[in-house]
């Protein structure tokens, strides 16, 4: 039975890993419109058609206490698109990744009595997900 071990999935943009990132959910890297649609014909039928659209968004939940915020502040002021890279070192190599990425505006800033979590919200362009799943040992 394959086990996963969150230390080894990582993200980095503009070459900064993600460091102190939040329980639960730490990336989501998704596409804003699907690849494939269908569309009818007028006669009855239709057809599949590729979207040459990969635009897309990902989130990254970090805590409150993460070096991770001052670096990317710094790259997000200087306003150049970064490369953006999700890795999961528990398969095969599972990725996804854009060469451009923009910090979409900074994280709200948000405290409490508990250690909050501050979500990073970055918007890519010619985007990609490749999944490899696990081998089940």
């Amino acid at each position: 039975m394959p086990i996963y071990d969150p230390n080894k999935v990582t993200l980095s943009w503009g070459g900064v890993a993600a460091r102190a990132v939040a329980n639960g959910e730490m990336f989501n890297f998704t596409f804003n419109n699907d690849i494939w649609n269908t569309y009818p014909s007028i006669k009855g039928g239709g057809a599949f058609v590729k979207s040459l659209d990969k635009t897309g968004t990902c989130v990254v939940s970090l805590q409150d206490v993460s070096p991770t915020k001052a670096a990317w502040q710094a790259l997000y002021e200087a306003g150049k698109p970064l490369p953006l890279l999700l890795l999961d070192r528990n398969s095969t190599g599972e990725v996804a990744g854009a060469k451009e990425a923009m910090l979409a505006r900074p994280p709200a800033l948000v405290k409490a009595k508990e250690l909050t979590i501050v979500q990073f919200t970055f918007k890519f362009v010619d985007g990609y997900i490749i999944h490899t799943g696990q081998a089940l040992d």
